[in-house]
């Protein structure tokens, strides 16, 4: 069984690579923000919980995070997984150990900041079936429509300038505890995400996927 965390700032590209390798190697992505949302969507009592806190704004306290990656795991029957999003510090790390939610490696997305503003910057983004296009590394088909479903692209709010550098700056300071956290494991693999799409894929493959 693999169970691996990815880890690197915003526009380092582990959501892609995480569809990916999940469809390589026949595993679950999880991205604790997709949870969220459904779980709110269909109105359940961890969604209802949740509810308050995404619509005031406040961060959704861990100990609901936690309850619903333990329940989703748990309906996954013991496959493995890729988490995306979380943990983003070392006190949710320490949390997912005493809830028995297992990571055998945590893969490190290495990118210089110039790479990340240019990434987000040309970011695009389809609100009905959640895929991402860019403007120069990934371009829709069709000028800013979907491939998918035809519907107009948008650039998300949290990818104007002034927003990427604090996004930035709040994940370097959250998650380099967190990296020595993991390296100290013995559980940290570095993979370098300044290059193409295909280059990382081949990487990412060779170091963590046979």
């Amino acid at each position: 069984m693999k169970r691996f965390i990815f880890l690197g700032p915003p526009g380092a590209g582990k959501g892609t690579q995480a569809d990916y390798l999940s469809d390589k190697l026949s595993i679950e992505h999880i991205s604790t923000g997709e949870l969220l949302r459904q779980e709110i969507n269909e109105k359940t009592a961890l969604g209802e919980k949740a509810r308050s806190f995404v619509e005031t704004g406040d961060l959704v306290p861990d100990e609901i995070v936690i309850e619903i990656l333990k329940e989703h795991i748990r309906k996954i029957r013991g496959a493995g997984y890729i988490l995306d999003g979380y943990p983003r510090n070392t006190a949710q790390a320490e949390s997912l150990e005493e809830h028995e939610i297992i990571v055998d490696k945590a893969v490190l997305f290495d990118i210089d900041k110039e790479t990340v503003v240019k990434r987000l910057s040309g970011r695009l983004y389809c609100p009905k079936c959640k895929k991402f296009y860019h403007s120069e590394y990934r371009p829709p088909q069709k000028d800013m429509a979907c491939d998918n479903c035809g519907r107009a692209l948008v650039r998300r709010k949290d990818d104007d300038p002034v927003s990427i550098e604090n996004r930035i700056k709040v994940y370097f300071d959250q998650t380099h505890p967190l990296i020595e956290y993991y390296e100290k494991k013995g559980k940290l693999e570095h993979i370098d995400a300044n290059r193409s799409v295909e280059a990382i894929h081949k990487d990412l493959f060779k170091r963590i996927g046979r």
